[in-house]
């Protein structure tokens, strides 16, 4: 089955390190991909303004032709350097809407009408001041999205690894879910699973009594159990993909405190080219919302999946 996936261009170095991943992920995939770049509008402040003055009126559409030319431009460079990295003509198309609320929102919008299966973006290198007075288009896709998954490029990725983080639960599945459905038949995806446990016994300063270590085992054994089922379903599902066992790996790590800590040291130390996070907005699962933010602030020459 043929996968859709929709990819945010500028004429950026950020977009072609996107076209880069994005081509490297199509070698073995059945996929074809949309570019999307949003046209920014003139405001209707201006446009009622400038019918008092015919002059302005040209000026005002002279810009609007500007902005419809660069769009062209950009996918032109967008499609020259996408083809060069091997993903044929015929499975690129673009699109260049006008602005009509954010560039996130309508982002998510057109990708909710036309289905897309992931978003894909190039993340700038933004500073936190530059971030707070800009903002992070990255983030804001992540909080608009209700559906679709966002895949975050950070730098040029070479390795073709899949480091999944798992919690056992829904969300987690998810992850599992969208990961088989787009590596689905492909024979040399590598795929580590790996759980964070909490460390129950290593916060410095809590003398745990007996009756509270015998709490702990009890949560320690319930989330196992939780996970083993987990686990059977997820081998059930990358066997349905035609991944094979010895594509899969499961690994499980002791964690203090930081999770996505954790997260993005087994993916620096495991050379994974890409993080896969199922995430719930709110709740008590390890993977929450703060997680996945934290592992996109801090993560450097890799990708990011995060699926609602």
């Amino acid at each position: 089955m043929e996968k859709k996936i929709l990819i945010a261009v500028d004429p950026s170095v950020y977009t072609v390190n996107a076209l880069r991943y994005a081509a490297m992920i199509a070698k073995k995939i059945d996929v074809s991909f949309s570019l999307i770049h949003i046209q920014p509008t003139i405001s209707s402040f201006l446009m009622e303004e400038a019918k008092k003055d015919p002059e302005a009126i040209k000026r005002l559409q002279k810009q609007s032709e500007k902005h419809s030319e660069d769009a062209i431009t950009v996918f032109e460079y967008c499609t020259d350097r996408f083809t060069r990295f091997g993903v044929s003509r015929d499975k690129i198309e673009c699109f260049s809407p006008m602005k009509a609320h954010s560039v996130a929102k309508d982002i998510i919008a057109h990708a909710n009408m036309k289905l897309y299966d992931a978003i894909i973006i190039g993340r700038r290198g933004l500073t936190k001041i530059q971030e707070t007075l800009m903002g992070s288009l990255s983030k804001s896709l992540l909080e608009s999205s209700e559906l679709i998954p966002l895949w975050v490029v950070d730098g040029e990725i070479n390795s073709e690894k899949f480091l999944l983080a798992v919690d056992g639960t829904t969300n987690s599945f998810r992850a599992v879910d969208h990961l088989c459905f787009i590596l689905s038949g492909n024979p040399d995806a590598k795929i580590t699973l790996m759980h964070v446990m909490p460390a129950f016994g290593s916060f410095s300063g809590i003398n745990f009594n007996d009756k509270e270590c015998d709490s702990c085992n009890i949560d320690i054994a319930a989330d196992n159990k939780k996970l083993d089922n987990f686990y059977g379903l997820a081998k059930k599902r990358f066997k349905e993909a035609g991944l094979t066992e010895k594509q899969i790996e499961i690994k499980a790590l002791r964690c203090t405190a930081n999770v996505a800590k954790a997260i993005i040291c087994e993916a620096e130390k495991g050379h994974y080219g890409t993080i896969v996070l199922g995430r719930r907005k709110s709740g008590p699962a390890v993977f929450s919302s703060s997680v996945s933010l934290n592992v996109l602030d801090n993560i450097r020459n890799r990708a990011v999946w995060v699926v609602l």
